[in-house]
Order: C-alpha cells, then sequence, then structure tokens
C-alpha cells in the first residue's frame, strides 16, 4: 500500500480546477461526427470514381462500335439494289422455261428446280427489306 506521502505526490498531480467533462463529451462527438461525415464523403467519392471509369470504358467502347457501323452502312446499303434487281433475271428465265416446256409438251414445274426461282426471289426481297431496316437503325446512332 501507498504511504500518505506518496498518495499526496499523486493527488498534487491532479488539476485544482473542475474539469467539465460533458464538454469534453460533447466536443469528441464533434470530432465522430466529423469523422463520419468524411468518412462517407469518401466513400461517396471512391465510389463515383469507379462508376464513372466504367462509363468512361463502356462509352468509349460504344464510341468504336458505332464508327464501325457508320463505316459498314454504305457497303451494307450497296445490297439492296443487288437483292431487288434479280427479278428482271428471275422473270426472263422463267419466260425461257415456260417455252421450252411448251415446246417440250411439259409443265414448267415439272423442271427441277423451276420453283426455286420464286424461292430465292422472296428470299431476296425480305433480305432486302432487313437489310433496309438494319441501314435505317444504324444510321439512327448518335456519337
Amino acid at each position: 500500500m501507498k504511504t500518505p506521502q506518496e498518495l499526496k505526490k499523486i493527488l498534487d498531480r491532479f488539476p485544482k480546477e473542475k474539469v467539465e467533462l460533458t464538454i469534453h463529451k460533447v466536443a469528441l462527438g464533434l470530432v465522430d461526427d466529423i469523422q463520419n461525415l468524411v468518412d462517407d464523403i469518401e466513400g461517396d467519392v471512391k465510389e463515383a470514381g469507379k462508376l464513372r471509369k466504367l462509363l468512361d470504358k463502356e462509352s468509349d467502347a460504344a464510341y468504336v462500335a458505332v464508327e464501325k457501323v457508320k463505316k459498314m452502312i454504305p457497303e451494307v446499303k450497296d445490297y439492296i439494289p443487288n437483292l431487288k434487281g434479280w427479278a428482271p433475271d428471275i422473270k426472263a428465265l422463267k419466260t425461257k422455261i415456260k417455252s421450252a416446256a411448251a415446246d417440250l409438251g411439259v409443265k414448267p414445274d415439272d423442271i427441277k428446280n423451276y420453283d426455286l426461282l420464286d424461292i430465292v426471289q422472296d428470299m431476296a426481297l425480305e433480305e432486302a427489306a432487313e437489310v433496309t431496316n438494319s441501314v435505317k437503325e444504324a444510321s439512327d446512332f448518335k456519337n
């Protein structure tokens, strides 16, 4: 145990005036509030930075893709007249086949692959319509 003299030395180290602990508690609470707010803001800044970088990356990729599409449009567009242009060739060939079939006394439908002419013409016209729609959609892209 401590002697009275040792206890007196210990007591002399304490401040002589009253210390208001509630003020310190309030001050510490405000320091905590400041730190919490700073932490929240730093978290938002960090998350926004990550999202911005991701957005920039995706935006750059989209820009490159749109530029590729824009360069392809004229080439793809050139096929529309080709696809629609087969009709006169098909009509001329069908006329020859009908004439030859009449000379031979057979039906044109009896000639091998005659029915394919209508099928490929329909395919070409359907593809021309699809290409036209795709070109229109691709032309709507903005930078």
